[in-house]
């Protein structure tokens, strides 16, 4: 069993920093360590005394199967009673969140029904809600402000209070906080602290920090509001980035692209310039952009969804499937994590490889007793191939040690997804020096558009990561200095090094607002 002093020092550092932060967002990087760090504040919080109850709410897999699980294995956690409410029995979850515990985990899909019994069971009663601290995991699910999901919680009722009201303590994590830029810091905020920072209303949040691009029609920061937004949320913000603090696999990045077949292409060039094509004895015709680019990827993936009927699909070619080929037999035996976006290329796969390949699948279908069962097997070194969808396998499993190649087989606009998944096996406990990372992309298709706007995602979230670990290390070494000058006093010499280094930060300081 591990113990405290197993915690990596930024992981005591985190736990610190919710004892202290009523209200604290961690923005931790990937398979750092966050469930431990906040298991650990909680039992702390316990022993003080501060709360009675906690509710963590989480993507199914991850309530499901990492929270608990974590708990057990820690020594400073293991007596906390963790209960996982789900099942469809209502009358089961109802008496399970009734029966004392320290911690009632909950995913993300349930909060209206978990909205509904508390109001019932508990409020409408003059009873207490069973827990007065709230954990999201995965703080990004509740960026959207006006989501069916969450709006409930931070509506008034007829007396004027709100259900978030009744947690004091509010804890939000992530390792991708800005996966589609700026704009999703302001829901995520607004969930932590109620607009004290970037407002209360999306509309103020927009006329102060965005203008809309003439030619994109997108919002787009104004000049300095990048800064202005870190300064806002940097005394609530705990961030850590997992190359500087861990010992971690690099990434090997192989970019495959194939060339479609002329039928292919023609088919392509087709639905991309006239918005219709033929294929065989079926004509796609498009209506509106959105459509048109999600009939682009499937084209280049090689199977299109028919438009008329979804249960029926049209192959258009193989050639993806034939790089895929060649990656599996490059690895000579390694296993390889493939991601896929569409259930018509998944079924392909499988089929290919069936037989040919110990094959295993996370998905629409498999519970998660099955999918746990599937990690478990795939970590030692059962399967050939695991095919998963970023929104299956994206968050909190750990399939580090069945193997160090992911291939994706085609890519969607979400950064958190994509990093989500790729950080799967780039995780503490990876047996390989690196991680490869094999991305199919079809030559002059929206392939290499998507992998554009990915990456363009992911130097404004890196911007943003770097911009909130150079105020936190500013306030440490003002900290640091003044710490330092106290216990010297008496020794004049060193008082005046000391006070001469605390000015000079002063001026940089004042420097780099005036600058701005």
């Amino acid at each position: 069993m591990l113990t405290r002093v197993d915690l990596h020092n930024y992981q005591v550092d985190a736990v610190n920093h919710i004892l202290t932060h009523w209200r604290s967002a961690l923005f931790m990087d990937m398979g750092t360590g966050k469930t431990a760090s906040v298991l650990t504040a909680i039992a702390d919080l316990f022993n003080f005394c501060l709360i009675y109850g906690v509710l963590i709410v989480a993507p199914r897999r991850v309530a499901e199967t990492v929270w608990k699980q974590e708990a057990e294995i820690w020594e400073q956690t293991a007596h906390l009673r963790v209960n996982i409410l789900r099942g469809t029995n209502k009358g089961t979850l109802v008496r399970n969140l009734q029966t004392p515990h320290h911690v009632w985990v909950i995913n993300y899909e349930a909060l209206p029904w978990l909205f509904t019994r508390l109001n019932q069971v508990f409020l409408r009663r003059g009873r207490p809600l069973p827990f007065n601290m709230i954990v999201f995991d995965e703080l990004t699910r509740v960026k959207n402000s006006e989501g069916t999901r969450i709006k409930p919680w931070f509506t008034p009722n007829s007396k004027g209070y709100r259900m978030i009201d009744h947690f004091p303590l509010r804890v939000g994590l992530t390792g991708t906080p800005t996966p589609n830029g700026y704009w999703d810091l302001f829901g995520q905020m607004l969930a932590l602290d109620d607009g004290a920072r970037l407002g209360t209303e999306q509309t103020d949040y927009q006329s102060w920090y965005f203008h809309q691009d003439f030619h994109t029609r997108k919002r787009v920061p104004m000049k300095g509001a990048r800064e202005k937004i870190q300064g806002k949320i940097a005394d609530i913000t705990f961030s850590i980035q997992a190359d500087r603090y861990l010992d971690l696999p690099p990434y090997i990045y192989n970019d495959v692209i194939v060339d479609l077949p002329a039928k292919a292409r023609a088919i392509y060039d087709s639905l991309e310039t006239e918005m219709f094509a033929d294929i065989g004895d079926t004509q796609l015709s498009i209506t509106n952009m959105a459509a048109l680019t999600t009939k682009c990827r499937q084209v280049a993936n090689g199977a299109v969804i028919d438009t008329e009927d979804a249960r029926k699909v049209h192959n258009v070619h193989d050639a993806k499937l034939e790089a895929l080929d060649d990656i599996m037999e490059e690895a000579a035996g390694q296993a390889i994590f493939c991601a896929y976006v569409y259930v018509a290329d998944m079924k392909r796969i499988k089929a290919r490889y069936d037989g040919k390949y110990s094959v295993a699948f996370i998905g629409p279908g498999v519970s998660d007793t099955a999918a746990l069962e599937i990690i478990n097997e795939w970590n030692r070194g059962t399967y050939d191939l695991l095919l998963a969808h970023p929104k299956s396998a994206g968050h909190g499993l750990n399939i580090q040690f069945g193997g160090h190649q992911l291939a994706f087989f085609g890519q969607d606009y979400n950064l958190e997804e994509y990093l989500q998944t790729c950080a799967r096996l780039r995780r503490q406990g990876q047996p390989s020096p690196y991680v490869i990372i094999h991305r199919i992309m079809a030559r002059d298709t929206v392939d290499l558009v998507v992998k554009g706007v990915l990456d363009d995602k992911e130097v404004d979230q890196q911007r943003l990561r770097n911009a909130l670990e150079a105020l936190e290390n500013e306030d440490g070494d003002r900290q640091r200095l003044r710490e330092s000058l106290e216990s010297l006093e008496g020794n004049e010499d060193d008082q005046q090094r000391l006070q001469a280094a605390l000015e000079a930060y002063k001026q940089r300081k004042l420097g780099a607002r005036v600058a701005a």
